[in-house]
């Protein structure tokens, strides 16, 4: 089942729980960094990078596509990454996308677009999904 929603729709609060709740759906972290960006942004950006162990870029391992004026970090979802998602600053255009091996489950672009995409058996009934859009498969 896929699930649309806007960041803005959500609280800070909601959207660090819907993380936790996919987390455990996830193995891999695929996020896009401004080049150029804000100083709160950047502060998040340094403290990522030198917190996490990265992949190399390379054709299998990149589920989404590399864009210009960004760069592509992919990474281990890691405790270490968890953590750090949940001191993304809140709002910033930012986009990433949780994975699990080559399937995309949890992905934010940097417009603010959130969609999700799990078995109906996994959040079917989940409260943090009632505003989202439900598309059945």
């Amino acid at each position: 089942m896929k699930l649309y929603a806007n960041i803005s729709e959500l609280s800070q609060e909601t959207f660090n729980d819907i993380l936790e709740f996919c987390f455990p759906c996830c193995n891999k972290l695929s996020i896009y960094f401004p080049n150029d960006c804000k100083d709160t942004l950047n502060d998040f950006k340094i403290k990522f990078l030198s917190a996490t162990e990265l992949y190399a870029i390379d054709d299998e391992l990149a589920v989404l596509e590399p864009k210009e004026g960004f760069t592509m970090v992919i990474t281990s979802l890691s405790e270490t990454v968890q953590e750090l998602l949940f001191e993304l600053p809140y709002g910033e255009a930012l986009s990433f996308g949780i994975i699990e091996n080559e399937d995309l489950i949890f992905f934010v672009s940097e417009e603010g677009e959130i969609a999700i995409d799990l078995p109906r058996e996994v959040i079917e009934g989940e409260a943090l999904f009632e505003g989202f859009t439900k598309i059945n498969d």
